[in-house]
């Protein structure tokens, strides 16, 4: 297995399925290569090979368009994303969407991204923080996102959830 750096730009179901297909995952560094996660707001992805340097950069085509592969989902497509489809619509609208993405996986990748070789910088290998516990939640995290309020330790979300309303 060749060892890989993965970039994603995009929060999104995108980054899931990057990480599906490349066998990358953003969670599991430790076991397979990390996915750095950069939010640009943008469907594109750069592979880089750690040892020869080497890059590729995926970037959806601003031409492909799921609801062209099936023109039903753009029907239903607002309505189960606003949460005012009925049930039957959201089941129907899943069903659907798991065809689409079937019928993705054995399309050519050339069909739903421009692809290149790239140049770009090597990312550095993640520092691993220490990992502490919330006062409020209980739940560890990472010491670098660590808040601090009257010498307790909050998480990211709990200090938000805190420091509301003042």
């Amino acid at each position: 297995m060749i060892k890989m750096a993965g970039e994603c730009s995009h929060e999104n179901t995108g980054v899931n399925q990057i990480a599906l297909f490349s066998e990358v995952s953003k969670f599991h560094g430790h076991v397979c290569p990390g996915l750095t996660y950069r939010d640009y707001g943008k469907q594109a992805f750069t592979f880089i090979c750690r040892g020869g340097g080497k890059a590729v950069r995926f970037v959806l085509k601003s031409e492909f368009n799921i609801e062209n592969l099936d023109p039903e989902l753009s029907e239903f497509c607002p309505r189960v994303m606003s949460g005012t489809a009925t049930e039957a619509e959201t089941l129907d609208f899943g069903t659907q969407m798991n065809c689409v993405s079937e019928y993705m996986r054995e399309m050519p990748a050339e069909e739903i991204f421009d692809i290149k070789h790239v140049n770009v910088e090597i990312p550095r290998k993640a520092r691993i923080f220490n990992s502490v516990k919330c006062s409020k939640c209980g739940e560890m995290f990472a010491e670098s996102r660590a808040r601090m309020e009257n010498g307790e330790i909050f998480c990211t979300s709990c200090y938000e959830e805190y420091t509301r309303g003042w």
